[in-house]
């Protein structure tokens, strides 16, 4: 997943999609050493990941990311 400029570590909120033309491709064998089946592996190359992060401060002052998927 590639980054925007204007992102800094003090807020990391957004979406992310993943780019696939910027991975190796390389979860397939991470998967398949997982003892992933390979009609699972193949749908999970099609699909596309998609993270909405949220980093927020709570009243005390701590940070928090949460990250749905």
């Amino acid at each position: 997943m590639a980054t925007p400029e204007s992102l800094n570590i003090l807020d990391i909120s957004g979406t992310y999609t993943m780019n696939k033309s910027k991975s190796d491709g390389s979860f397939d064998e991470i998967l398949r050493l997982q003892g992933v089946s390979w009609f699972k592996r193949k749908a999970i190359s099609l699909g596309t990941i998609t993270l909405q992060v949220k980093h927020y401060k709570d009243d005390e002052g701590i940070e928090h990311v949460d990250i749905d998927q």
